[in-house]
């Protein structure tokens, strides 16, 4: 799995492209991590629901030692978990961005709170400090 993983970055790099890698298992970015590949960033599933996700502890700890930056997607676990819940569990857990599907009316509301989220200290075992950096 992993040599296709490389070829496809390698490809994404070579075309002045960034490359990521996402997944609903944390096995997909172990190997990933395993095999050196370094891609530009990961995309994997953080909610509060069994939803194909691994243990939310396991997920923390695991992606607390990563540097790239991780976007969190499903953080609402398919419309189960309401935005402030499902918003505030994932950067607890660690993502750095989250990729979230809504409707047009409601993206001034989010936007308003996340951004007052942000603005207070969110308890969380990774560092925001690598992610300003590289923006």
């Amino acid at each position: 799995m992993t040599d296709e993983i490389g070829e496809l970055l390698e490809g994404f790099r070579k075309a002045g492209l960034f490359a990521g890698v996402a997944g609903h298992k944390l096995e997909t970015i172990r190997a990933v991590e395993k095999a050196g590949l370094k891609p530009d960033f990961y995309m994997y599933t953080v909610n509060k629901v069994d939803y194909l996700s691994s243990n939310p502890e396991e997920i923390e700890a695991f992606m607390a030692q990563i540097s790239q930056p991780w976007i969190g997607f499903k953080v609402l676990g398919a419309g189960r978990d309401q935005p402030e819940e499902g918003f505030l569990h994932a950067f607890k857990r660690g993502a750095d961005f989250l990729a979230v599907g809504m409707f047009d009316w409601q993206v001034r509301d989010d936007t308003a709170m996340v951004q007052a989220m942000l603005s207070k200290s969110i308890d969380r075992r990774r560092p925001w400090d690598f992610v300003s950096s590289r923006i």
